[in-house]
């Protein structure tokens, strides 16, 4: 059972560059959607694109989990919390697309409430410790470490900058952020991974 475990932890490890990239495209087009939405006067904010954006913070999310593998290698403590803390995000997150698809539909009305709310903070939990875990490990490039913790600030925005600025204007602003932040992740990702695997053979065949 735990080969079978390890194993699907690896492979999950192993998607998170292009977890990350997708989560970019997601987050680009309900970025795009509130845009419209807030510059058009003629363009109705389409609520199922809404949903793409809680698609993509749930790619990112499985993104982060999957860098739990290396983190654990390091340091078992910091890599077993930001696994535990990301794998509740993801149950969450799922769980509040679940609710909100079916708000949308009119099945229920107004359903989110405290999961969104525990949704919002696992998430950001997650963002922060697995930061934390690749920067002070080291385990994959600390940029991607920096860029993770940046997307916390950016997170913390989206719940507090609704206070100051239009919900829409938000909506567009930071989700477009966060796109670049994820591609950016992504591409660092498969970068490092690939010239990590160059190394390992390159020695393989030395020795």
């Amino acid at each position: 059972m735990g080969i079978v475990n390890n194993h699907s932890w690896n492979k999950l490890e192993q998607w998170s560059p292009r977890l990350f990239m997708l989560a970019s495209v997601f987050l680009l087009a309900g970025a795009t959607n509130s845009g419209l939405a807030f510059l058009s006067d003629t363009y109705v904010f389409n609520e199922w694109l809404g949903i793409v954006l809680e698609l993509g913070r749930l790619t990112a999310l499985l993104g982060a989990v999957g860098l739990s593998v290396k983190v654990i290698n390091r340091n078992a403590r910091l890599g077993a919390l930001h696994r535990a803390i990301g794998s509740l995000a993801v149950v969450f997150v799922g769980w509040l697309i679940g609710l909100a698809s079916l708000e949308v539909a009119g099945v229920l009305a107004d359903p989110i409430g405290i999961i969104g709310l525990f949704a919002y903070v696992l998430s950001v939990s997650t963002f922060l410790v697995a930061g934390v875990g690749v920067s002070f490990t080291g385990a994959y490039s600390r940029l991607v470490g920096s860029l993770l913790l940046v997307n916390v600030i950016a997170l913390l925005v989206v719940f507090f900058g609704r206070l100051f600025v239009p919900l829409n204007l938000v909506a567009t602003v930071v989700p477009g952020i966060q796109s670049l932040l994820y591609l950016s992740v992504g591409y660092t990702l498969r970068d490092w991974i690939v010239t990590t695997q160059q190394s390992v053979a390159a020695t393989d065949t030395t020795l």
